[in-house]
């Protein structure tokens, strides 16, 4: 009797075991799209402006997909497949990042190409104060829960994340969630990530380890803020945009 009570408790447990390990995620890639409301922010920089009139012949969004992989606790976000979409080169971002998290240590390190330099940030991940609420949507077939918060200080964004997922970071360097975060949206940017799927390959750990510096300039973010900002000081309203691409 007390061997069939041993034989159903292990039984029990392996099952429990077995759904937990389908439940939730702890490895895959995500692809996210990042949409950029480009003719909103022309309209805005240029006001009034006599160039009014060819910005509205402007494309309306900037289309860029980014690729998310990781194993345990430790990604790397980098630029994905190429867009179908055709828009001139000026109109292309001026910050192009890979960035790679250890959330064990709760530290990253982003390589940033700014323009014509190259930047790697070695820090630790910036925190963001977040409120979680009870609305919920689907992205990529997962059910997310709604969340607020502020990114430098002044930035409010709007996050879904899901905790079937259980990497608590999310693209760029946006972290803090109780799961995955699958949609980004800051309406101040006018721009959003959204993943568009996720799929299941095997991540080997070279993948999200961060490679050896070869060229480029290594710092901190707080150094290269200063740096850019001062390089940036007389760009008007483009300032804030980048600087705010640049923090991320």
């Amino acid at each position: 009797m007390q061997n069939k009570l041993y034989i159903l408790i292990i039984s029990i447990f392996c099952c429990i075991s077995q759904c937990y390990a389908q439940n939730f995620i702890t490895s895959a890639r995500v692809e996210y799209e990042r949409k950029t409301y480009i003719k909103k922010i022309m309209l805005e920089v240029n006001g009034d402006d006599n160039n009014s009139e060819w910005i509205t012949r402007m494309p309306d969004y900037r289309t860029e997909y980014f690729d998310l992989l990781f194993s345990s606790n430790k990604s790397v976000y980098k630029t994905g497949k190429e867009s179908d979409q055709k828009i001139p080169e000026w109109m292309s971002s001026g910050i192009i990042s890979t960035v790679y998290i250890n959330m064990d240590s709760g530290t990253y390190a982003s390589e940033k190409q700014v323009y014509d330099k190259t930047y790697h940030i070695i820090d630790s991940l910036p925190h963001i104060d977040w409120k979680i609420t009870d609305e919920t949507r689907t992205i990529a077939g997962y059910t997310c829960r709604k969340a607020t918060g502020r990114f430098c200080d002044s930035l409010f964004i709007v996050a879904f994340y899901t905790d079937q997922i259980l990497l608590t970071s999310g693209p760029e360097t946006f972290n803090g969630l109780p799961g995955l975060i699958l949609g980004i949206v800051i309406p101040r940017m006018h721009t959003s990530w959204y993943a568009t799927k996720i799929d299941f390959p095997e991540i080997k750990p070279e993948q999200t380890t961060p490679p050896t510096i070869k060229k480029g300039k290594q710092t901190k973010l707080k150094a290269l803020l200063k740096e850019l900002s001062e390089r940036v000081n007389d760009w008007g309203s483009w300032k804030n945009s980048l600087m705010w691409q640049a923090a991320m």
